[in-house]
């Protein structure tokens, strides 16, 4: 961008390119959109600024509005220049005004601009005839514009209207489409910027900015042609940089917030994985409880089971000695006897009751042994279920976890790639518009310097025209001598005028005896020569100022091919003829005869401009009526 500034270097450029490129250095050319989004437009938004800056428009209608990049951008410029406009757009939304334009239109210009989702064709009466100032058409939304245009809204435009032909290069219009438009550009003075939908600017009214006319008269192969397109181009890809860096750092943005809620996720799943790893800890220790409550139950049976035993076997010994004693009573003495059976039953029931305490405890033992094996079991599946959930809520933790990470990775580095981007986008703006400031510096120093020479120069001039009033004046006095000296010749009358208009092409003559034409001799001599030249110089500057244009530029002519002011006041008098040939030999001439004169080489690029474009400079003030060249002492 910075080389493509320095290119155009108002140094380098000739007079005519300078008078175009100076005022495109202007600030508006480095204005930032505040309202952007994917548009096709976002290349032309430079342009649209300075345009809005030099044109200064008071009604705005945009027909077509789809995205609102160009139409906010539009409401941003009129409100930073302070421009009493109406902004007014049209767009044909299915669904209605999306909400986005609607919320930065409430929140910022509700005042001045109005959007409307309604057909151009059913809005076209609302606006009063020659009041629009700029009309800026979206091709690709409403083709069938150029059909209905010189019926409908060209009685609509004002006196210096602009129109705007957006998507020129994409619009889907069929032949007839395409010939009208080529037939309205033809008979405007147009511009054509060819950057991505392409743009077209017609001037479509007869009062238009002088600016605007010198940018549209330049054509391919002229002096600064490609350096304007470049800049408008250069400094147009700066607001889609800029919109590109704005969208990859909202989506890194969006992507950090997704990232953090995924974190926020994954620190949940492993706070319930902890919970669980607590609960089948808390189970297995339960488990490991009753497991010991088990060993000391089964211990607590084995004893048990050996007490049963020793039961059985005192028992068995009980029932021996019973056999023992019925056998020794039946051959004993029964007193004995009785008192034996008496203890052995009394041992066998002390016995008999340890045996069913026993048995009472053994089954108390089995049937909690049961309850516990149970309870046991349960507990072994659910641990099992445990177990098999926190493994699978590990395998995805663990690819969550690998998947974010993988995903995070990414985000960091797309977004250190947008922070490197937005820096060298940054880094560009500043050098952009240090360039600019610099540019501006050396304009203003270019035209201070320029100002101070013309100053100069026009002192020069000044000074001039005083030595040659003093010279004409020295003239007089001395032709008044010579007729003091010489009565005779005094009071001889002066040849008379003829009453008709001699040719434009044809220089003052007088004819002698054998009817051949002889030019006015102005040199020679002593007296008659100086009466000569005063009386061509007063004869001249009579029929110029009365209109006779044909006999001013004979009696110019009769000067001689090297009097400069002579041959720039015959074709100042061929102008007015309309002979623009004639009128620009002798200023060439002129110009041959006084190179440094930079007046009349300005005069020879306005006499060879087309008529069309002079009659409108005269409209807008561009040409004025010149005074007379020559001062004649009266």
């Amino acid at each position: 961008m910075n080389k493509e500034l320095s290119r155009i270097n108002h140094s380098a450029l000739d007079p005519l390119t300078l008078e175009v490129t100076s005022p495109l250095l202007t600030r508006a050319l480095f204005w930032r959109a505040h309202f952007l989004k994917e548009s096709p437009f976002l290349h032309h938004l430079s342009f649209l600024f300075w345009l809005i800056e030099t044109s200064r428009p008071q009604s705005y209608v945009e027909l077509g509005v789809e995205d609102g990049v160009s139409f906010f951008a539009t409401c941003q410029a009129a409100e930073k220049l302070n421009l009493e406009a109406r902004c007014d757009g049209i767009g044909i939304w299915k669904d209605g005004i999306p909400q986005d334009l609607t919320k930065h239109l409430k929140e910022n210009y509700s005042d001045f601009a109005h959007l409307a989702a309604v057909d151009p064709r059913d809005c076209v009466h609302k606006f009063p005839d020659g009041s629009i100032d700029l009309l800026h058409v979206q091709l690709a939304q409403v083709p069938e514009f150029v059909d209905h245009f010189e019926y409908d809204w060209a009685r609509k435009l004002s006196h210096r209207a602009i129109v705007l032909f957006h998507g020129i290069n994409n619009a889907a219009l069929d032949r007839p489409r395409w010939l009208l438009m080529d037939r309205l550009t033809a008979a405007h003075p147009s511009l054509t910027l060819d950057v991505e939908d392409g743009l077209t600017v017609m001037l479509f009214g007869p009062e238009q900015n002088d600016r605007l006319i010198r940018l549209a008269t330049l054509v391919p192969g002229s002096s600064g042609f490609s350096d304007l397109r470049r800049l408008f181009a250069r400094l147009g890809a700066s607001h889609y940089h800029e919109w590109r860096s704005r969208a990859e750092a909202a989506q890194a943005s969006l992507e950090r917030i997704r990232a953090e809620a995924a974190e926020r996720q994954l620190a949940g799943l492993r706070e319930q994985s902890q919970a669980l790893a607590e609960k089948l800890e808390s189970r297995e220790l339960a488990h490991d409880a009753r497991s010991e409550q088990v060993a000391a139950l089964q211990a607590r049976i084995s004893e048990l089971q050996d007490a049963l035993a020793r039961c059985l076997t005192e028992m068995a010994d009980l029932q021996r000695r019973h056999a023992e004693l019925e056998h020794a009573l039946a051959a004993g003495t029964a007193e004995g006897l009785r008192r034996s059976l008496d203890t052995a039953e009394t041992d066998f029931e002390v016995i008999r009751a340890e045996r069913e305490a026993l048995k009472q405890a053994q089954e108390q033992a089995e049937q909690t042994i049961a309850a516990l094996n149970t309870r046991t079991a349960a507990q072994d599946a659910e641990i099992a279920q445990l177990r098999n959930e926190i493994e699978k809520r590990d395998r995805d933790l663990a690819e969550k976890t690998k998947s974010h990470a993988a995903a995070l990775q990414a985000l960091q580095q797309e977004h250190d790639a947008a922070l490197a981007r937005e820096a060298e986008l940054s880094a560009k703006l500043e050098a952009m518009q240090a360039e600019h400031i610099a540019a501006l510096a050396a304009r203003d120093t270019s035209l201070g310097d320029k100002q101070r020479k013309l100053e100069s120069l026009e002192r020069d001039v000044s000074e001039l025209n005083a030595k040659l009033a003093d010279r004409f004046n020295e003239l007089a006095v001395l032709t008044r001598m010579l007729e003091e000296r010489d009565p005779k010749a005094a009071a001889s009358p002066r040849p008379k005028e003829k009453t008709g208009q001699p040719s434009a092409k044809t220089a003052a003559t007088k004819t002698t005896g054998a009817g051949t034409k002889k030019p006015v001799s102005i040199a020679g001599g002593t007296e008659k020569p100086v009466r000569n030249l005063l009386d061509v110089l007063n004869r001249a500057r009579t029929a110029f100022h009365t209109g006779d244009y044909a006999t001013a530029a004979n009696l110019f002519d009769s000067l001689g091919p090297d009097h400069v002011m002579g041959l720039r006041s015959a074709a100042e008098a061929y102008d007015r003829l309309g002979s623009a040939n004639e009128a620009i030999s002798r200023l060439k001439r002129a110009a041959e005869l006084d190179p440094a004169n930079a007046a009349i080489t300005r005069r020879i690029h306005e006499i060879s401009r087309p008529n069309w474009l002079r009659r409108l400079g005269n409209k807008t003030g561009a040409l004025k009526e010149r005074p007379f060249p020559i001062k004649v002492p009266g």
